[in-house]
């Protein structure tokens, strides 16, 4: 459940690394938390704000900087978070997170926001796959062998047992290094797919998480009851998925007018006739989500600024309790 107060603490901002939020953040804690973020999403109880305004880098490579600000119910804190997106870097996601009191506005922590972003992009595909895929699954494909490849697997793997995973990327030394990184945590038996469509077939769940700027996923690919998760369409310009395979499916989103604008739909050049649902519509059972075990479902996400509050208010209160983080004195001292 959400904490309803602000834990104690100095007038002092709190500084957290990258190690330090990787040690902090729990979870299955935050499964929950983003649970109840996307219930009250739908209900309209959070305001629906993100921007991202494309820039030049000096060596002319193309990046995007995101503004997120972030509210939830139950939260006393609000965060705004700044991320700049370069495809060709690693990490390829880098900003910072700040973290404010709700009543007085007062910073109270500064995090990195990479962490952030990556954990809770992938344990909102681990409850949207708890709400879509079938119930019993064995074959899991991967596309995209980069952070959020590892960490929807990882996600996936808390809601729902599998015995085989497929991992494609167009780099091939990456598909290895997923597998030696993970295989020791997950209990799988892998294997590097040569394509996409070698990677897919058969599979029960498909994670695409992928920069691509074209879909390159159809519905001649994809079996009757596979779940898709798909995560790289987060911003104008890119795509993942097929109008036909949305068009086939039970197409899921984190929210309609950003799939539309910048998501899977706008990828795929489809309007809102494509969309069956909301993620935070299925979760409060307004709306359905797999009927049939034979139904493709798609979860098209984009990303939500109280999706990183969730996560930065729980990081914020482990970090107070357990004694870790830096201390920075941003205001001035009390006359």
């Amino acid at each position: 459940m959400l904490q309803s107060r602000t834990p104690e603490s100095s007038e002092s901002v709190l500084l957290l690394s990258a190690a330090h939020l990787t040690q902090l953040l729990d979870h299955r804690a935050l499964l929950d938390g983003l649970r109840d973020a996307m219930r009250a999403y739908e209900n309209e109880a959070v305001p629906r704000a993100r921007r991202a305004h494309s820039v030049v880098t000096a060596g002319n490579a193309q990046s995007v900087m995101i503004v997120f600000p972030g509210i939830v119910p139950g939260i006393p804190a609000y965060t705004v978070k700044v991320n700049a997106k370069l495809p060709e870097r690693t990490p390829s996601v880098l900003g910072l997170l700040s973290l404010h009191d709700m009543d007085s506005g007062r910073p109270l922590a500064i995090m990195d926001s990479g962490v952030i972003t990556a954990v809770r992009t992938a344990l909102l595909g681990g409850v949207a796959a708890d709400a879509l895929a079938r119930r019993a699954i064995e074959t899991v494909a991967i596309i995209g062998a980069g952070v959020q490849g590892r960490g929807q697997l990882k996600a996936l793997q808390m809601v729902r047992s599998f015995t085989h995973v497929r991992v494609f990327d167009t780099d091939r030394a990456r598909a290895t290094r997923l597998i030696d990184d993970v295989s020791p945590t997950v209990n799988a038996t892998f294997t590097v797919a040569d394509s996409v469509e070698a990677a897919v077939r058969d599979a029960d769940v498909v994670i695409t998480a992928t920069w691509a700027k074209r879909p390159f996923l159809t519905r001649r690919m994809i079996r009757p009851g596979t779940h898709i998760t798909a995560v790289g369409a987060d911003e104008p310009g890119k795509g993942e998925l097929a109008a036909d395979l949305i068009l086939a499916s039970r197409f899921v989103c984190d929210d309609p007018d950003l799939a539309l604008s910048m998501g899977a739909l706008a990828g795929a050049s489809l309007g809102k006739e494509a969309i069956h649902a909301s993620l935070g519509a299925v979760l409060n059972d307004s709306a359905l989500g797999r009927v049939h075990d034979d139904d493709i479902t798609v979860f098209g996400s984009v990303g939500l600024p109280c999706q990183d509050l969730v996560a930065a208010w729980q990081a914020f209160g482990a970090a107070r309790a357990v004694g870790v983080g830096g201390n920075f004195r941003f205001l001035p001292d009390r006359q």
